[in-house]
């Protein structure tokens, strides 16, 4: 099992179904399309959003957001209106790119999740049930 699709078992356990489970995905890198297609194929409801700050305003309405190489850096006021706006329903933050894209103290805010490319590279490693 790859990162890919060790994202969407990580998924798979906070999330009932990922049929129509909404996931945007902020930024451009190699690895969107991978990640998007593999989310796609089961069910999810896959949007895209330029690397800018623009697409912090639409955190509340996604109930995963992946972040690739030059997303902005999402902050944990960004992080804590869209939980508000939410009306605290979990939030999965995957932090894929090769610099950090979600701020070190959002992943103290309750019902928020953050994996980062070298969490899953880990879980990948020391987990062989994973694979």
């Amino acid at each position: 099992m790859n990162a890919v699709a060790l994202a969407a078992a990580i998924a798979g356990q906070i999330y009932d179904s990922m049929a129509e489970l909404p996931v945007l995905f902020v930024g451009n890198d190699e690895l969107t399309e991978q990640f998007a297609g593999h989310f796609a194929a089961r069910g999810a409801r896959v949007a895209f959003a330029p690397p800018n700050a623009e697409a912090l305003g639409h955190l509340h309405k996604h109930d995963i957001v992946a972040c690739f190489g030059g997303a902005p850096l999402i902050g944990r006021s960004a992080v804590a209106k869209a939980l508000r706006a939410r009306k605290r329903r979990p939030l999965l933050l995957l932090d894929l790119g090769r610099e950090p894209n979600v701020a070190p103290d959002v992943e103290s805010l309750e019902d928020v999740f953050v994996y980062k490319l070298k969490d899953l590279q880990r879980l990948f490693r020391d987990r062989p049930h994973f694979r």
